[in-house]
């Protein structure tokens, strides 16, 4: 006789005190964002004023090699981002940061209150450790943001109104998919991938009950007709079908895994490693123990076996590996418990302490306002005294304060490099149509103001697959690693007028003795960004 469950799911969600703890618990978190416009925005603004000014391209116009092949696949977020920025400046771009996190961690507690049957102390177990992360190495101003967020209301659709026959419901789909390929068309696929744990639970859950629980879901004739729908929905966008498989053509490409650190495989000797594979194993430890239901399985295996082969995944392992957990523990309470008035004072004392040690690099950080500064420290400290009656929350405001001015010391850095705003400057005024080699990162600020770069961090236009011509990536990472000869690099591309370096770039200190350039600017070093340098070709 199969094991058969059926849920009801809490239809309305009255607010309590409750969940007034929970929000600024959530909230807290965003003490963790970084306050830095990351190298990738200059490039997807510099695309957004493209597209406003010109349409869309389907030759590439910002390096210098003449006819490659270009998809701008994520146009849509580049246009909001640019004009972002029109209006607001860079304090626009640092509150996307914010503001995107607030919204993807309300999705999620959304979805955590649907699969946990509205059991509040759970939602907050998962939901603030998750924040955590997406704080640190998530919430910044990519097309990843509005993909999580795409994502998150596909399962919550799929949670929500399991086993229903909701018609609008194929509405929305044909929306998300429409969304998803033209603000991020690499990551459309994984609309469909999202669907094979769905289809799996429709075919075999009713022959799998000993492994897993069973309860109604979706039948598989529903599952087809979703996928058919964002299939048309992903054709409305300007490449077409070449849009839609643009995933494909990218995801994978060892030029590409070699260059860009968040693409390397997980390992222990990596300290995102050391978190995300141990709470691997224990989830899998975890299903093994206790009836879950399959599709919540298979999604916590897939999206950790992306994440094994890929830093950048670990995200989507974080949203959707612990559902099954959330689905299990749905009826138990966790008691909350007071924090004594004694206590409170002894952490207050420590966590005042410690951070006043830190007090210098916090005005730094805040540029030399002292009110920002006391607002820093007091709020965290003023929700623990408020909220003692709630242990966990307590103690999780003290972790904030205890740990914040370790994560601004070493994240926390707003805009530009310093040398890099002057070096751009110096090509700029020294030679109006320059044509520079430079590093990604670098490469898309110059871009941004207008001078042609070899590459930039639009890492996938740079492969053959992608621009038809030529592996710009695999040559580019052959003489960072010393396989080809500078001179031999450079003879290919006597365009070059210029090379700005910085770090450890090979060219740093080759062309340094090089008698065919010269030297024209260096910023000297800098504590946190390194050391620019600029080479005029003789």
């Amino acid at each position: 006789m199969e094991r058969q469950y059926r849920e009801d799911i809490p239809r309305r969600h009255t607010l309590t005190k409750d969940d007034g703890i929970l929000f600024l618990a959530l909230l807290s978190s965003l003490y963790l964002v970084e306050r830095i416009i990351t190298e990738d925005a200059w490039f997807m603004m510099n695309c957004g004023r493209y597209v406003e000014t010109y349409g869309i391209p389907h030759v590439d116009p910002f390096s210098f090699h003449a006819g490659l092949h270009y998809v701008m696949q994520q146009w849509l977020f580049d246009v909001f981002l640019w004009k972002l920025y029109a209006f607001t400046g860079l304090d626009g771009l640092i509150a996307y940061s914010f503001l995107s996190q607030v919204v993807i961690l309300l999705a999620f507690c959304g979805l955590l209150w649907t699969i946990s049957k509205g059991n509040r102390p759970l939602i907050a177990v998962i939901s603030i450790p998750v924040s955590f992360y997406l704080a640190r190495g998530f919430a910044t101003q990519r097309p990843w943001t509005v993909s999580c967020l795409l994502f998150l209301c596909e399962i919550w659709l799929l949670e929500r109104y399991r086993g229903t026959s909701k018609k609008w419901i194929f509405g929305v789909f044909f929306v998300l998919s429409a969304l998803s390929v033209n603000v991020h068309a690499a990551m459309w696929l994984m609309l469909l991938v999202f669907l094979l744990p769905y289809a799996a639970d429709a075919l075999f859950r009713k022959r799998a009950t000993s492994f897993f629980a069973c309860e109604d879901g979706w039948g598989i004739r529903a599952i087809g007709a979703f996928s058919l729908i964002i299939l048309l929905g992903g054709f409305l966008n300007p490449y077409g079908w070449e849009g839609m498989q643009y995933g494909l053509l990218t995801y994978g490409q060892e030029s590409i895994a070699y260059a860009v650190t968040e693409m390397h495989a997980l390992s222990v000797k990596m300290s995102l490693g050391l978190i995300v594979i141990p709470l691997i194993l224990a989830l899998t430890v975890f299903y093994a123990r206790h009836l879950v239901p399959l599709r919540l399985v298979l999604l916590s295996a897939g999206t950790a076996f992306m994440a094994l082969s890929a830093g950048r995944n670990v995200m989507l392992f974080m949203l959707f590996g612990f559902l099954g957990v959330a689905w299990f523990y749905r009826d138990k309470k966790i008691p909350a418990c007071t924090v004594s008035s004694k206590s409170i004072f002894i952490m207050v004392a420590v966590a005042t302490g410690s951070l006043l040690l830190s007090w210098q690099t916090l005005l730094e950080i805040f540029q030399q306002h002292p009110f920002e500064v006391f607002l820093y420290l007091a709020l965290p400290i003023l929700f623990a005294i408020f909220f003692r009656h709630t242990k966990w929350f307590c103690y999780f405001c003290f972790v904030i304060l205890f740990i914040s001015p370790i994560t601004l010391q070493y994240g926390q850095r707003v805009g530009v490099a310093k040398g890099l705003q002057e070096a751009t400057k110096i090509i700029q005024e020294d030679d109006p149509n320059a044509k520079i080699v430079a590093d990604c990162t670098d490469g898309s600020y110059a871009g941004f103001y207008g001078i042609p770069c070899y590459y930039d961090t639009r890492c996938d236009a740079f492969i053959k697959e992608s621009n038809w011509k030529k592996d710009y990536m695999k040559e580019r990472n052959n003489l960072k690693r010393g396989a080809l000869y500078y001179k031999d690099f450079l003879a290919s591309y006597p365009e070059v007028t210029h090379v700005l370096t910085h770090g450890q770039d090979l060219l740093f200190e080759y062309l340094n003795h090089d008698p065919d350039f010269e030297l024209i600017y260096d910023s000297g070093m800098d504590e946190w960004w390194g050391e620019y340098r600029v080479f005029k070709k003789k």
